[in-house]
């Protein structure tokens, strides 16, 4: 049980940090068009993830932001795995987000976001802090 304020805060800004990845990359895959741009509708959770992030580095340290990504990183491939596995993708889009299914978004597109998400994330922190 959740004893100190502390444990409460991680547990409460894991969650956001979570619930934010796993959104963000199930939506990724739609294109929106404003204006003259097109863009990936799933760069609206993003900023949420970033300052979650920052919030966990900065008062959790390096260690506490490394396994919350490498935990974020194995729900997402949970996610999708459940989500192919029983051919639902398409009815998340459909019914769920009333959008139309992603046009040429195969499971390749989800590994690659997910592999960016670990590595991008790896290489923001070598730049920020040097080597780990």
């Amino acid at each position: 049980m959740l004893t100190n304020k502390r444990e409460i805060l991680f547990t409460i800004l894991a969650g956001i940090f979570i619930t934010n990845a796993v959104a963000g990359e199930l939506i990724g895959g739609k294109l929106i068009q404003l204006g003259p741009f097109t863009m990936s509708i799933g760069i609206i959770p993003w900023p949420v993830v970033f300052l979650t992030t920052d919030l966990i580095n900065e008062y959790y340290g390096k260690k506490g932001v490394r396994r919350l990504t490498l935990l974020t990183s194995l729900l997402i491939v949970y996610t999708f795995i459940l989500l192919f596995s029983q051919g639902w993708l398409d009815s998340v889009f459909k019914v769920l987000l009333n959008l139309p299914a992603p046009v040429g978004s195969p499971p390749d597109f989800y590994i690659l976001a997910i592999y960016a998400y670990a590595y991008g994330y790896k290489t923001v922190q070598c730049k920020q802090t040097g080597p780990a």
